[in-house]
């Protein structure tokens, strides 16, 4: 019987590091994939604008814009909106050259 008991509570284990394990891929944000260039911009905005929202960091852009600079940053929000939320907020990875 102390047998049977020790392997049911082998099985436990298992099946609660088994829901662990999918609870914690299911809590993890998904990082979206950058180009290099909207990655070096997002780098260099969050040491000034760490608390800003990705709407905040928009209409900085946009500004930014419409004075002459980051355009082709613009240009990929403008296209990628959700990517760029998600960047902001959860982390991206970069594009690697193939």
């Amino acid at each position: 019987m102390a047998q049977e008991s020790s392997k049911i509570a082998k099985i436990h284990a298992v099946y609660i590091d088994s829901i662990v394990e999918i609870i914690n891929q299911i809590e993890e944000p998904q990082k979206v994939t950058v180009p290099k260039f909207v990655a070096e911009w997002i780098e260099s905005q969050k040491e000034s604008f760490s608390d800003a929202s990705a709407i905040d960091m928009y209409d900085n852009l946009t500004l930014d814009n419409n004075g002459g600079y980051y355009h082709e940053v613009w240009l990929w929000v403008i296209a990628h909106h959700y990517d760029f939320i998600k960047a902001w907020h959860d982390g991206y990875e970069e594009e690697t050259d193939e």
